[in-house]
C-alpha cells in the first residue's frame, strides 16, 4: 500500500518542471476546515486546531532540489490515562532533498552516513501534504498524556474506596490476612 493511498488527508502538489532553477520558490499553506478534519482522521487524533507550513524549494546540482521549512500548529489528542483533551503544539523543522534515483543509487552508502536529513527520489512532482503528514506522525506522541495525571489518580476516581485500598495494599499483607482468616476457620 503506498503512502498516498493510505494517507488521503489533503493535497498540495508541486511540479518540479514548473519551478525556476534560478530562484527560490516559497510555498506557504494553511488547511481549510475540511482538510483539518481529514488530517485529524488520518492522524487518529481528536482535532487539528491549527496547522500551517512554510517551505522553500531551490535547485541545486544538475537535477536536484532542496526543500526546507517549517510546519507548525496545534493538535488535540486524547490522554491515554484520563481520556481528557491534550493539546500538542508542534513546530517541526523540515529539510529534504529530492535527488534522481541514479544519483541516489551511486551514493547510497555515502548519503546514509553523511547527511542529517532525508533524501527522497526525484519524481515529476511531490505532494507537500505527504511530507506534512509524515513529519506529524513522527513528531506527535503515540501515547499522549496530560501533565500531572497518573494512573493511580484516575483509578481512585473510578473505584470505590474499599476496592482501591485492596488494590493498593501490600500483597504480603493480603496473604497474612488470608492466613489469619484460614487459621480462625480451623
Amino acid at each position: 500500500m503506498s503512502l498516498k493511498t493510505s494517507l488521503p488527508s489533503f493535497s498540495r502538489f508541486l511540479v518540479f518542471k514548473k519551478l525556476s532553477r534560478s530562484s527560490i520558490t516559497q510555498y506557504k499553506g494553511k488547511l481549510s476546515a475540511k482538510e483539518k478534519l481529514a488530517l485529524a482522521i488520518t492522524l487518529k487524533c481528536k482535532k487539528v486546531i491549527n496547522l500551517q507550513f512554510d517551505f522553500k524549494i531551490k535547485a541545486f546540482e544538475e537535477n536536484s532540489w532542496d526543500l526546507s521549512g517549517n510546519i507548525s500548529g496545534v493538535i488535540t489528542q486524547i490522554c491515554v490515562v484520563s481520556l481528557e483533551d491534550v493539546k500538542s503544539r508542534v513546530n517541526i523543522k523540515v529539510k529534504r532533498q529530492f535527488i534522481p534515483d541514479k544519483v541516489i543509487s551511486k551514493l547510497s552508502t555515502q548519503l546514509s552516513t553523511a547527511l542529517n536529513f532525508e533524501t527522497d527520489p526525484l519524481t515529476n512532482s511531490i505532494d507537500l501534504a505527504d511530507i506534512v503528514v509524515e513529519e506529524l506522525i513522527l513528531e506527535l506522541p503515540n501515547y499522549p498524556r496530560k501533565g500531572g495525571v497518573y494512573v493511580k489518580d484516575v483509578t481512585k476516581k473510578v473505584l470505590d474506596d474499599t476496592t482501591y485500598n485492596v488494590l493498593n495494599e501490600n500483597p504480603f499483607a493480603i496473604l497474612s490476612k488470608l492466613k489469619s482468616t484460614r487459621d480462625k476457620i480451623k
